[in-house]
């Protein structure tokens, strides 16, 4: 299904340009505040993160710096003088293997790093030619750094070069859009050939540089938000890849990026043509051929196993956090590919170890899902003061203080309450192992989380960042996409058994589920038949006492946001938001088909537009849309059936509709008038108020002769908002609207009995 946002992104100078993507709703449509939510530039630390933080490696690599940059130097000094002199031959360029040497790789990279170039009133005719200049240089010091890194362990992992492809200015054939990256970066171990890397993806892809000719705001802006959509490649096709490490490069300026699941870090531009400022840049180069994987935004506990063809992943244990569950996995179910957010990705998996290698003559039959994502805590949108870490707060403090919570803690809860409950097996996901993340490190694990990614923060960044920890979990049972459905009796059927699991949740374990979609609702199939299976409880809201009643924050996936989450209305969110939910999922499913493969679907139906915009207007769409019996008929459900052979004529479909919309907008038991005030989507007065009488006259009647009949003069009575209105018979509303899904739900089954 595709979903089209409207998202916005900053421009100012100081701040680093990019939205501020909270769960999976686009960010509200308001005046940009001062503080920019998803950047932070000269953060000094950034170069320090490509350090190895073991004290005596961090000493090696300090040394091993030292030395390349002392023979880069030498090497670019002396390639000065002969270009200078004219004395350099194109045979001397390459060694007898074919491979660049030191003095072609120096000549190459002269121009970007002399002072000289950029006194031209017009340095470069375009930023491709900076392309060859920065590869260079990077081979260069990589060239060194092998050099420098003992023979014994080029091999290992434990070092690596840096290297640039040979391609430049291309579309990797794994990007899901057509952007082009300029210069694309990969790590080898340090006993490969140093020279220009084949077939760029963004698969093997470490990191990407956007480069620009000059460096005016614009270009770096610019060259900004380029990076960012390319780091959102690398987080789609990498399901390892924790953090993004990225690079710009304006004219002499460049400057290295850390991009995390809630915030980009630039350090302080670099200028090239400093001989100083630019062991910086080598210190970077060398920092990354030295450190831990985990430094470079590699996940440590996903182990790859070539001797079988796939990957190990470690789960938490239940039982001991400590001692990791290990399960393998055999196939990747949802990618990250959004840049900001949680970063779910689930995978399927089997805790036994596959006996020969994975492949497709021996596929692995997988038994469990592993959810892996980020939980964030201790933000708060509406004021940056009490929006980050605390200076002196040690992560595992907060996690054993109970404050973080996560997905874990709901499924927790659910499986302790409704376990004993028969009724409701397989219908709900139970947990099997699962926790918080720890990776290994020089001292030992260490909890995954910002303070851990982020060490060298000062403390005014540390305030302004996000908390987020990394979670994971395995669970059962495996289910399939919403739209592999066969029928519109399957699909009610999976709706039905989805809602109805969603109630007792709400009722015996009060905890609201916040985010019914057709990614959260899935099909299972087993012996006894077909039923529904709801996932995803990353949004949900425990509503036990002494919980927070408040009005939390926007959540939910477009287009099935209910008209008070869209309009983040102080209005509690109850069952019937969630409700609201299934209804627009039923009308996308009758008017677009069960299979969702309708090519030109945003030109088709109005009802693409419950996607296309800002939250308001989607809001606004959605009230006239709903606003009556008729209309709704007329203009929504009249439309189903022509798109998807799978729901026949769209009865079946078009009946629930219809009847889901009057029960949960025009509830017969609460009358039939359309004045009554649970009835409707629009605020509205009681009956018999003229809202158009003057109490007093009009101090703007500018003689119109508009006078006030003080015998019919009365103040006109509160707005009512039926929404508000109907959170007092959520029960009712809701039981009514169970009660109609099992209905035809019933029927549906007799069909599928039949079909048999």
């Amino acid at each position: 299904m595709a979903n089209i946002q409207k998202a916005t992104s900053g421009s100012s100078s100081d701040e680093v340009p990019a939205p501020y993507i909270n769960n999976r709703a686009n960010p509200p449509k308001k005046a940009p505040r001062k503080t920019n939510k998803s950047g932070n530039t000269n953060v000094a630390s950034v170069i320090n993160h490509a350090q190895p933080r073991d004290p005596k490696l961090a000493e090696r690599a300090s040394q091993i710096f030292e030395a390349v940059a002392a023979r880069v130097e030498k090497c670019l000094d002396e390639a000065n003088r002969l270009s200078t002199a004219g004395n350099i031959q194109q045979s001397d360029c390459t060694d007898a293997d074919g491979n660049l040497s030191p003095a072609s790789a120096a000549l190459a990279a002269l121009p970007w790093t002399q002072p000289a170039t950029y006194k031209q009133k017009k340095p470069f005719e375009s930023e491709r030619q900076i392309y060859a200049h920065m590869s260079a240089f990077i081979l260069l010091v990589a060239h060194y750094a092998k050099q420098e890194i003992p023979a014994a362990q080029r091999d290992t992992d434990e070092c690596r070069l840096i290297l640039p492809f040979e391609k430049t200015d291309i579309n990797p054939s794994d990007a899901d859009d057509d952007t082009r990256a300029d210069l694309i970066l990969r790590t080898r171990r340090a006993g490969h050939k140093v020279k220009l890397q084949p077939n760029p993806s963004y698969a093997g892809t470490f990191c990407v540089a956007e480069i620009k000719s000059n460096s005016s705001t614009k270009s770096l802006n610019d060259a900004r938000i380029q990076l960012f959509d390319y780091s959102r490649n690398i987080y789609a096709n990498q399901h390892d890849r924790r953090f993004v490490w990225g690079l710009t490069c304006c004219g002499e300026s460049a400057s290295a990026y850390i991009i995390s699941n809630y915030r980009a870090y630039s350090s302080p531009a670099i200028d090239i043509t400093d001989a100083t400022k630019r062991r910086e840049f080598i210190r970077l180069l060398v920092g990354w051929s030295l450190c831990r994987k985990g430094q470079l935004g590699l996940d440590e506990t996903i182990v790859p196993c070539p001797d079988i063809q796939c990957q190990a992943i470690h789960v938490p244990s239940g039982s001991d956090p400590e001692v990791p569950a290990l399960y393998y996995l055999t196939d990747v179910i949802m990618v990250a590919d959004k840049l900001f957010g949680r970063h779910c990705r689930c995978f399927l998996a089997t805790p036994n170890r596959p006996e020969v290698p994975v492949s497709v003559e021996n596929p692995v039959v997988p038994s469990v899902v592993i959810k892996d994502s980020w939980t964030i805590c201790g933000t708060s949108e509406e004021d940056d003061e009490n929006s980050g870490l605390e200076a002196d707060l040690a992560p595992e403090t907060l996690v054993n203080s109970g404050e973080v919570c996560s997905e874990i803690n709901i499924l927790d809860k659910i499986n302790g309450v409704l376990g004993s409950n028969t009724e409701y097996n397989g219908l709900y996901p139970t947990l099997l192992n699962g926790g918080w993340v720890r990776q290994p490190s020089h001292t030992g694990k260490v909890l995954d989380c910002a303070r851990e990614i982020l060490f060298g923060l000062d403390d005014e960044q540390k305030r302004r960042t996000p908390f987020y920890f990394h979670v994971r979990y395995a669970m059962e049972p495996i289910g399939e996409p919403l739209n592999t459905a066969r029928s519109a009796s399957e699909l009610i059927v999976v709706l039905c058994d989805a809602m109805r699991c969603h109630k007792a949740i709400s009722d015996e374990c009060s905890i609201l589920h916040r985010d019914i979609s057709d990614n959260n609702i899935l099909v299972v199939r087993n012996d006894s038949g077909v039923h529904g299976l709801l996932i995803d409880f990353d949004c949900a809201l425990d509503r036990s006492a002494g919980k927070p009643h408040g009005r939390p924050e926007r959540t939910g996936t477009l287009p099935f946001m209910s008209i008070g989450n869209l309009t983040n209305s102080d209005i509690p969110r109850t069952m019937l938001d969630d409700w609201e939910s299934l209804l627009y999922l039923v009308c996308w499913y009758g008017t677009f088909g069960i299979s969702n493969n309708c090519e030109d679907w945003n030109c088709r139906h109005h009802i693409s537009q419950w996607c296309i915009g800002y939250e308001e207007e989607i809001a606004d769409q959605k009230r006239s849309d709903l606003s009556t019996i008729g209309g709704f008929y007329n203009r929504t459900v009249s439309g189903f059936g022509k798109h998807d052979s799978n729901i026949g004529d769209g009865e079946r479909l078009n009946t629930l509709a219809v009847h889901l919309h009057k029960y949960m907008f025009f509830n017969p038991r609460f009358g039939a008038a359309l004045s009554i005030p649970c009835h409707g989507t629009q605020i509205h007065r009681k009956d018999n108020d003229d809202i158009f009488l003057i109490k007093e006259k009009d101090e703007y009647d500018n003689g119109i002769g508009l006078v006030n009949d003080p015998e019919n003069t009365k103040e006109p009575s509160k707005p009512i908002d039926p929404f508000e209105m109907r959170v007092k018979e959520e029960q009712t509303i809701s039981q009514d609207l169970l009660t109609v899904l099992q209905h035809h739900a019933k029927q549906a089954r007799k069909e599928l009995q039949v079909a048999k």
